[in-house]
């Protein structure tokens, strides 16, 4: 019994230890988002982190695969939001690279609503993968929050940080 509790309080140990852990300069990369928005829309951003090391404690299992995966963590941000213009400053170093794990952002959706309600259907906008394709893109949300890019019906690629990008809204 003495040996059950002691093996489980290291296995608690072990996992907890690897952990995501919050940078102390989450804005030392970013990417600045400004636009227009219709007046009648919200929307939130979420940014997909993963670990780039192929170790257990930095992966989990996914049962459907059969093969384990690499951890991820999501993090959301809010607009501001003045008459019709809004504008984000959103951290990709929220998680400390230097963890064992070597969490990265790889991406951001977009949640896109009517005002005063919360978003919850998202679509990937902008991945991270060393590529750049796009500096500017609108999306169009219907008053179901369901949301598409209007300009380009791929993913934009970034690979410059530390700037501004246009980011339009509008009803469809």
């Amino acid at each position: 019994m003495r040996f059950c509790l002691f093996f489980l309080l290291f296995l608690v140990g072990c996992s907890t230890s690897v952990e995501s852990i919050k940078s102390e300069a989450p804005y030392a990369k970013y990417i600045h988002l400004i636009g227009n928005i219709n007046s009648a829309l919200t929307y939130k951003l979420k940014v997909k982190y993963i670990t780039t090391v192929n170790e257990s404690a930095c992966q989990d299992y996914h049962i459907s695969l059969g093969r384990y995966v690499a951890k991820n963590y999501e993090a959301a941000y809010y607009p501001v939001i003045e008459g019709d213009h809004h504008n984000i400053k959103l951290p990709l170093n929220e998680l400390d690279s230097g963890t064992q794990c070597k969490w990265k952002p790889v991406g951001v959706s977009f949640c896109g609503a009517l005002r005063g309600e919360e978003s919850s259907k998202c679509t990937s906008i902008y991945a991270f993968n060393g590529q750049h394709s796009v500096d500017e893109i609108t999306m169009e949300c219907s008053k179901d929050g369901w949301c598409f890019r209007k300009n380009n019906s791929n993913v934009g690629l970034i690979d410059r940080f530390n700037k501004e990008y246009l980011l339009h809204v509008e009803n469809r």
